[in-house]
Parts: structure tokens; sequence; C-alpha cells
């Protein structure tokens, strides 16, 4: 897999799998305001259409703190290590969800 395809299809998978506590998917504004601008929405946008296939390990941090994965989420190649970071990811989202509790 390409560095683009790869990276693209990380975050892509990020934004289908981890949701809003409102059910929805997160927005490129959600991600920005999320990482006080460290990525902006415009970024993000880039990022996902493989037009900067080579983000900082600053950015890759932020996306990771904001979708509650590790880092290594995107550098791992393995499916196991994949499900088991959004299986954890979605869960914490739910439980920092006011309705939820």
């Amino acid at each position: 897999m390409r560095a683009r395809d790869h990276i693209s299809a990380k975050i892509d998978l990020l934004f289908r799998t981890v949701i809003r506590g409102d059910g929805r998917e997160f927005t490129y504004d959600d991600v920005e305001q999320g990482t006080d601008g460290r990525v902006s929405r415009s970024y993000v946008w880039k990022l996902l259409h493989g037009k900067n296939t080579n983000p900082s390990l600053d950015v890759l941090e932020a996306l990771a703190t904001f979708f509650r994965v590790p880092p290594e989420f995107f550098f791992s190649g393995s499916q196991e290590h994949e499900t088991r970071s959004l299986r954890l990811a979605s869960a914490s989202a739910v439980m920092e969800d006011p309705a939820a509790r």
C-alpha cells in the first residue's frame, strides 16, 4: 500500500468508525476545534484525498488524541491492532458523551 493510500485510508476509517456522541460522524470542523487548530479542516481534507501524504508526527499525534487511538494506529499494518484500537476509541467516545451517562 502506498503512503498516500495508507494515510488516507486510516483517516477515512477513523471518520467512519469513531462517531460522535450523537451518533453522527465527526466533521472536519470538529477535528480542527478538537485539536485546538493543530489540524485544520483543509489539512484534514488534503490528508483524506491524498493531497498531502507526509503528515508530521505532531499532526498524527493530534489526530490520534482526537480520535482516541494510539499514534501507532497510523503505522501499524496489523488488522488485529487496528480493530482493537477502533473498538477502544468507539467505547471511549460513548463514555465521554454526557447523554450516554
